[in-house]
């Protein structure tokens, strides 16, 4: 006897506080696995979800049923000690791969970290250091509602890293070389 998986279709979540997401119109965390279907019935997109954060591999397919990309994200609590017990409760890792090229983004749910460019390389160093050998990226993208940065490789390297700010229409972007 096989047990059925109930997935959760992708129109039924909704993202709130600390990035976190939950089923529409309830208190209850995403925990599962979550599709988007196209029209004719196909899966689009296939995720997996742990406490309402993007845990695990996911898929992305083309109307050919064949995978366009890929990639899995982590709960970033594994961080914590590497930065002095900082909070990442509600952050997470993604990792996302389309044919050879993959970047790697990083929500982070704790103000801390965008206040001290230091603490953001030294986690981007943990993400490289862990990462970067098998999936070959060069950028860690960090990110929350109100901030946006890019931690190149380089600037983790050295003590001297150079700080560019470009200020957009909506926010400011940083990137860290």
């Amino acid at each position: 006897m096989t047990a059925c998986k109930s997935q959760i279709d992708i129109e039924n979540i909704e993202q709130r506080e600390h990035g976190l997401s939950y089923i529409k119109g309830t208190n209850q965390l995403v925990e599962g696995e979550v599709v988007r279907k196209l029209e004719n019935g196909n899966i689009a997109e296939l995720h997996n979800f742990k406490s309402g954060k993007p845990i695990g591999n996911w898929y992305a397919y083309g109307n050919n049923k064949k995978v366009l990309s890929h990639g899995f994200g982590i709960d970033a609590k594994k961080f914590e000690k590497k930065l002095g017990n900082i909070d990442l409760t509600n952050s997470f890792l993604s990792l996302n791969q389309t044919g050879d090229f993959t970047y790697v983004t990083f929500y982070l749910d704790n103000k801390e970290l965008f206040e001290n460019p230091n603490l953001m390389v030294q986690l981007s160093k943990e993400v490289f250091d862990e990462y970067s050998v098998e999936f070959k990226f060069d950028n860690v993208f960090l990110y929350d509602k109100e901030h946006e940065y890019t931690i190149s490789k380089s600037a983790t390297l050295s003590y001297i890293y150079k700080i560019d700010t470009i200020i957009g229409k909506d926010k400011k972007i940083i990137f860290i070389k």
